[in-house]
C-alpha cells in the first residue's frame, strides 16, 4: 500500500509569498506609472519642457539673445534694479518686460544643465531688464 505524505505547507507558502511580491511589484510600476506620466505636476512640467524647448528669441548678436516676459510676482517699490525688486509674492497685476542675456560660447560643453551654475561661472550674463508698458510690449513683439 502507499502511503501518502503529509502535504507540508512550503509549497503554499512559497506561492503566497510570490503573490505578495507580485502584487507589491504591480502597485510600485502603477504608481511611477501614474507619478511619470499621468500627474498634474509631470504634465505641467512636460508642458513647460516642450514650450522651453521649442520658444524662439531675437538673437541681437552673436551669443546675445533678447527674452520677453510677462509676470504676476509683485516688485517692491524703490529705485533699485528690476532683479533685486521681484518677490515671491503674486499679485493681481500683470507686469511686462523684456531681458538681455549674453552667452559663453563654452555653455553646456560638459557641465550639468543647471542656471544657478550657470550664472555663477559667467556662462549666461544678464545683461539689461527692461520693464514695458503692455502697449509698448505688444508692438515690440509684432
Amino acid at each position: 500500500m502507499n502511503e501518502e505524505k503529509p502535504a507540508s505547507g512550503k509549497p503554499r507558502r512559497k506561492r503566497r509569498w510570490l503573490i505578495a511580491v507580485l502584487v507589491v511589484a504591480l502597485l510600485a510600476i502603477s504608481w511611477l506609472g501614474y507619478e511619470i506620466l499621468l500627474s498634474p505636476s509631470a504634465a505641467i512640467r512636460q508642458a513647460e519642457a516642450f514650450l522651453f524647448r521649442r520658444m524662439t528669441v531675437v538673437q541681437l548678436d552673436e551669443g546675445e539673445y533678447r527674452y520677453f516676459y510677462v509676470s504676476n510676482r509683485k516688485l517692491d517699490p524703490g529705485v533699485e534694479s528690476i532683479e533685486d525688486r521681484v518677490t515671491d509674492e503674486r499679485d493681481e497685476n500683470l507686469y511686462f518686460g523684456s531681458y538681455d542675456i549674453r552667452l559663453s560660447p563654452l555653455l553646456g560643453l560638459g557641465l550639468d544643465l543647471s542656471w544657478m551654475d550657470m550664472l555663477q561661472s559667467e556662462m549666461v550674463n544678464l545683461e539689461d531688464i527692461r520693464e514695458l508698458e503692455q502697449a509698448d510690449f505688444v508692438r515690440t513683439l509684432k
